[in-house]
């Protein structure tokens, strides 16, 4: 078996320990700009985004703690496997839920209160009730089986301890929505403070996914894609489900351009043009980078978009609405594949020792084959941003300066969690059988779609389609 030679993570220097946080928080504000403030209440609205900073702040300082102790376990890898498998189906129904939601807004424009109880929302309810039972069975798995003080409780099983406080997480973060719509009123766009939490826990939940069923399965080296097992397409899924709503929250706006050209979003305008290859650049690298770290599978990146891009053409057709496409998971597919190939590259040069890529080497990899075809493809599948000599060059140095930050931040998030997965490996952890949690998943999915497929949508409409 050849050795790889480490894994050139970001050390624990003055920017993995300041820079990027700092910098995080600054994107943050950014993203709440560039989403609308309100007209009136803006003092008690920077308040409210300064809490919501501190409580993170806060949640971070709690996992960090929790990943500094020794690894332990008091769970079995069939525990395991079956925690994973129920996070992954809860961030299936919230993605497939929220994508539904979107649309009937869209076409019927229930206001605020009148949806609450409607079938989209009941499916978004449910993926979030299966996440909230694994954080309550985490919690009285710990109570139960370990011993000691609060603190020792919890930290007996690291996995465990990172579903109880996603799940306390998810339990400030999911009752935002409706007490931030009484204080500020409706969202100015899509890019409402609700919703970027949304998006954050969703990737935390599919983030803990992963890690949870990589700590069921036996460590592994470096492999290509023609290895894959079937539980692996598990964590594949759970990426390409936080990938397509990260996408459907980021970029839905550009995507609808005729919706909003009727004004249902002024904020939007008020964004400058090199924005959305910034955000695309950032996303594709950042997942594509992750997922290849977690997974140690070259071709994990051009899977997850590939099985994002396909579920999301299947929500689209099946809902036949045509006023939303999946024109940016086309767009991510050159980029996320041009960090596959740089991995490819490094890993095959020397099959004896292999290396990896740096990660500002992977992150310009990933620019340059968003910045060279995807860019190119833009004019043909989007009204807007405009793509001439004018824009370009601070398009080119959005797409740079985002990847080189989605690039460090993902090698250093995903080597970090497969370190806690394999150090959080028990000594059962061979041979989960994956197989029945997929015929789980499939049945499950047989059941969504016939709970769509038997919805009757609003009896009043209220939308832009009339």
């Amino acid at each position: 078996m050849a050795v790889l030679k480490r894994d050139n993570p970001i050390s624990s220097s003055t920017l993995n320990r300041w820079m990027l946080p700092l910098l995080s928080i600054l994107v943050t504000i950014m993203l709440v700009n560039w989403g609308g403030l309100p007209r009136e209440g803006i003092v008690l609205f920077w308040l409210g985004v300064a809490s919501i900073i501190v409580m993170l702040g806060l949640g971070i300082f709690a996992l960090h703690k929790v990943l500094q102790m020794p690894a332990h376990y008091i769970t079995t890898a069939k525990e395991r496997m079956a925690l994973g498998f129920v996070l992954t189906l809860g961030g299936v129904l919230t993605m497939i839920g929220g994508y539904w939601d979107e649309v009937w807004h869209v076409k019927y424009g229930l206001p605020f209160g009148e949806d609450l109880l409607w079938r989209p929302h009941q499916i978004i309810y449910l993926g979030l009730l299966s996440i909230s039972l694994s954080a309550v069975w985490a919690a009285f798995k710990l109570y139960r089986s370990a011993k000691g003080s609060l603190w020792q409780r919890l930290v007996s099983d690291r996995a465990l301890a990172i579903i109880v406080l996603l799940g306390a997480f998810m339990a400030y973060s999911v009752p935002m929505d409706p007490l931030w719509h009484t204080l500020y009123g409706a969202d100015i766009s899509a890019w409402s403070v609700p919703h970027l939490l949304l998006v954050l826990c969703v990737f935390l939940i599919m983030l803990t996914a992963i890690v949870t069923l990589l700590s069921a399965l036996p460590k592994r080296t470096w492999q290509l894609i023609s290895s894959l097992q079937l539980v692996d397409m598990l964590l594949i899924l759970a990426f390409a489900i936080s990938l397509s709503l990260s996408l459907q929250v980021f970029t839905t706006e550009w995507d609808a351009t005729n919706v909003i050209r009727e004004g249902s979003a002024q904020a939007f305008w008020q964004r400058p043009e090199w924005l959305l290859p910034g955000v695309l650049a950032f996303l594709g690298i950042f997942y594509a980078i992750t997922i290849n770290q977690l997974t140690r599978c070259v071709g994990s990146a051009s899977l997850t978009i590939l099985l994002a891009l396909a579920l999301r053409q299947s929500l689209v057709t099946g809902f036949a609405y045509d006023r939303l496409s999946a024109d940016m998971w086309l767009l991510l597919l050159a980029p996320m594949m041009a960090v596959d190939l740089s991995y490819a590259i490094y890993l095959l040069r020397n099959k004896e020792q292999p290396q990896l890529p740096m990660a500002w080497l992977s992150g310009l990899a990933g620019s340059l084959g968003l910045g060279v075809i995807s860019l190119s493809l833009m004019p043909r599948l989007l009204i807007y941003p405009r793509i001439n000599s004018s824009t370009i060059p601070m398009m080119l140095l959005a797409i740079v300066l985002g990847g080189l930050y989605a690039a460090y931040l993902g090698k250093s998030l995903g080597t970090a969690g497969l370190e806690v997965a394999q150090k959080s490996s028990n000594r059962d952890s061979a041979k989960a059988n994956s197989l029945w949690f997929m015929t789980a998943l499939v049945i499950s999915l047989v059941f969504l779609l016939f709970y769509i497929v038997t919805a009757s949508p609003p009896t009043h409409t209220f939308g832009i389609e009339g």
